[in-house]
């Protein structure tokens, strides 16, 4: 009975990572390719956090405050306002999160964990028993019953992202 307790459980842990790290699954949505003039940039970006790499230093990623002619103005949480010349821009990366996977994730991870627990219960103990040993496996329960929605929540939070890069085009006259 713990081998099938254990195969159920590995077979929901295991199987939507699977189903999400497949090459074809979401890779229509994770990284989509843009381009863009600059006189396009402001209506897509501002608001929008972005992750920009710049010839002359680290990676800057943050909030677009503004897009203006000859800069960009972000809002970084540990520096505050910055603002990146155009020219040192060439490509930067949008990065936008739903909330409706981790809402879903969540919710069957707890259906779940719920199930697991009960089926680890009537595994070790008998259906409508009372053959429990003096220690229940109370450990193994709340393991499935924590664990299972933490693990949905991340696999959502995941399936969530989108990345979108977008490539910045020279303006013609």
């Amino acid at each position: 009975m713990r081998a099938w307790i254990a195969a159920v459980v590995s077979m929901v842990l295991v199987l939507p990572v699977e189903a999400q790290t497949a090459p074809e699954a979401g890779s229509k949505k994770k990284n989509i390719p843009v381009q863009l003039h600059w006189s396009e940039l402001a209506a897509v970006v501002t608001g929008q956090k972005v992750a920009i790499a710049t010839p002359e230093g680290p990676r800057v990623e943050g909030r677009v405050i503004a897009v203006g002619p000859d800069a960009l103005s972000l809002q970084i949480r540990s520096k505050g306002e910055t603002r990146i010349p155009r020219t040192s821009i060439t490509t930067l990366e949008l990065r936008q999160m739903r909330k409706r996977g981790s809402i879903i994730g969540t919710t069957a991870g707890a259906v779940l964990g719920l199930a697991g627990a009960v089926a680890i219960d009537i595994g070790e103990c008998g259906f409508l028993t009372n053959k429990c040993f003096p220690h229940k496996p109370v450990a193994a329960e709340v393991a499935v019953a924590i664990g299972l929605p933490v693990a949905g929540y991340f696999l959502g939070r995941w399936a969530d992202r989108k990345n979108t890069r977008i490539t910045i085009l020279p303006d013609t006259p």
